[in-house]
């Protein structure tokens, strides 16, 4: 996606999305918000849960989650999403479009 550049901060972009500066997850640090390999369970839901903690005492979370949903992100918590969350809800915007067109 054009504008899209990772940085060495996980989780931020660079690229005009000054918002993220004041985002509360950059004093967390990345491990909350993303899946190690073959996470399952109740560790997954814990980590997933401590994310979201932070990501709803977050200044900027309408802002990271507009974002994350228009970016389509794949991985991680961003915007008190989980990356299933954010699945299903670009699957029902598709669904709603598809009704409408028909």
């Amino acid at each position: 996606m054009a504008g899209y550049v990772p940085v060495r901060k996980a989780g931020f972009v660079s690229g005009g999305d000054d918002f993220q500066a004041r985002a509360a997850c950059r004093e967390v640090g990345s491990a909350p918000f993303f899946s190690p390999e073959g996470e399952r369970g109740r560790d997954k839901a814990s980590r997933e849960a401590a994310a979201k903690k932070v990501c709803f005492r977050c200044p900027v979370l309408q802002m990271c989650a507009e974002l994350s949903l228009a970016r389509r992100e794949p991985y991680g918590t961003w915007g008190g999403m989980t990356e299933d969350e954010r699945h299903d809800i670009l699957q029902r915007r598709a669904q709603a479009a598809l009704e409408v067109a028909a």
